[in-house]
């Protein structure tokens, strides 16, 4: 059974308190594989929230024991407060990049085979099928760094991205209780544009190699990543979290 990913971005510095104590709590709950908190290298106010369920029922349970406590009441006023029409962020705090939200997904873990990138478990490939893919590319990788290296390559990375057509996000976070943690958040305007960005990574790589990279930053939490989805917002409703109806709501028109 799928795991359960968890993706919540904010760029609200009140909500780090609010984040931390939920993360406290869920990483000692059965079935959470992570939860972790990080801040962006080139945008301090940005701060992410990741999250691994080992399966549906396993978040169900999570959300269940987390709704009524404190940390619970918390967490969810941060994600209220990230919903449409505020994914840019609110009039006083604009976000400088990305966007706020809370999202779910099936976790869908990914490797290169043949410069393309597939499912990382040869049993979830289908030679005969390619699954649709529609609107906003989302994609989470999880890495391990040095964190007294310099951040320069990462920050140059991050500028070489979002000059190219269609890059909605393109942001490395550091991890607040494991620094040796990174993440890289990107979004992308749609599949074909994503390609587009991909073909020309290749195509530089192939005109000039890089260096060989150094073994993995040993890692004391968490797992590497490397997964991809169909972007999807999330608001609560209940007990209950849908996705969103983002295009009927607006932050700078009030209908």
């Amino acid at each position: 059974m799928a795991a359960i990913r968890v993706v919540f971005q904010t760029n609200s510095e009140g909500d780090l308190d609010r984040l931390s104590g939920a993360t406290a709590l869920l990483r000692n709950l059965p079935g959470c594989r992570q939860a972790e908190d990080f801040r962006s290298v080139e945008f301090p106010e940005n701060l992410l929230h990741l999250e691994i369920w080992e399966s549906p029922a396993a978040w169900d349970a999570a959300w269940l024991a987390l709704r009524d406590s404190k940390a619970g009441a918390g967490l969810a006023h941060a994600w209220r407060a990230a919903e449409a029409p505020f994914h840019s962020g609110r009039p006083a705090s604009p976000k400088r990049t990305g966007q706020n939200g809370l999202e779910f997904y099936k976790q869908a873990r990914f490797s290169q085979v043949d410069s393309v990138w597939a499912a990382s478990d040869p049993a979830e490939r289908a030679a005969s099928i390619r699954w649709p893919a529609w609107g906003t590319v989302r994609i989470v990788i999880e890495l391990t760094s040095d964190p007294a290296s310099d951040p320069a390559g990462l920050i140059s990375n991050s500028l070489a991205s979002r000059a190219e057509p269609g890059c909605l996000q393109f942001e490395f976070f550091r991890s607040v209780d494991h620094p040796e943690n990174i993440a890289l958040i990107e979004s992308w305007a749609s599949p074909e544009i994503y390609d587009a960005h991909w073909m020309r990574r290749l195509i530089e790589q192939r005109a000039a190699p890089a260096a060989p990279r150094p073994p993995p930053h040993p890692r004391q939490y968490g797992e590497m990543s490397f997964e991809w989805y169909n972007q999807t917002y999330y608001a609560a409703a209940g007990d209950q979290f849908i996705p969103e109806a983002i295009a009927q709501r607006m932050s700078s028109v009030l209908w």
